[in-house]
């Protein structure tokens, strides 16, 4: 299970890659915050236009005093690669995100799909994604189990370095920050596992 700042770190980083797959958490956190963003400003939408209306009898017809349309525009890409990470990870094309087109139906079952747990074996899409590197989910690349590392990987590891950027380091000291960086990055940002 991701939490909500490594759910947001995948969301805005990972904003255009509609390939790979994306956990429950993964998916929900993000959107859940949109969703709630998104009855604010229809909130805010409707005060502008109850506003406008009372002194000026029309409502504004400026698209930038309504921010409905600000979120909609900003948010509707990184929606839409996470619902098709969030599907190719339950073992379902993206192309299923069409399904909410159908009158009525279409996206009660679409949120069945994105409330579909996460297919544990290695699929199209990638191995599944395992935040705790090391658990007992966690497969390598050729989909063999891997055993249990020492260390739980977290997105706060890159920052220990920023509070050590003062003080002197050996080569040696460099080489192994560099490579801890390295394997941070092929890890966490590029999901590809291998570094």
């Amino acid at each position: 299970m991701h939490g909500p700042i490594a759910a947001f770190e995948s969301y805005l980083l990972g904003a255009f890659r509609f390939g790979g797959r994306a956990t429950r958490s993964e998916y929900w956190w993000p959107n859940t915050v949109v969703f709630a963003l998104m009855g604010v400003a229809a909130f805010a939408d409707l005060k502008t236009v109850a506003t406008s209306l009372s002194l000026a009898g029309r409502p504004a017809l400026n698209p930038l005093t309504y921010w409905s349309p600000i979120m909609m525009i900003l948010t509707f890409v990184p929606s839409l690669s996470s619902m098709a990470r969030r599907l190719h990870d339950s073992g379902r094309s993206a192309w299923w995100i069409l399904v909410q087109w159908i009158p009525l139906v279409g996206p009660i079952v679409l949120l069945g799909m994105l409330t579909m747990p996460s297919r544990p074996e290695i699929n199209e899409w990638g191995p599944p994604r395992d935040p705790w590197r090391g658990g007992p989910n966690r497969l390598d690349a050729q989909g063999r189990r891997a055993g249990k590392s020492r260390h739980v990987a977290s997105p706060l590891d890159s920052y220990a370095v920023l509070l050590q950027r003062n003080a002197e380091r050996s080569a040696d000291e460099t080489a192994r920050r560099k490579q801890e960086v390295h394997d941070y990055f092929m890890r966490n940002i590029s999901r590809s596992g291998t570094p």
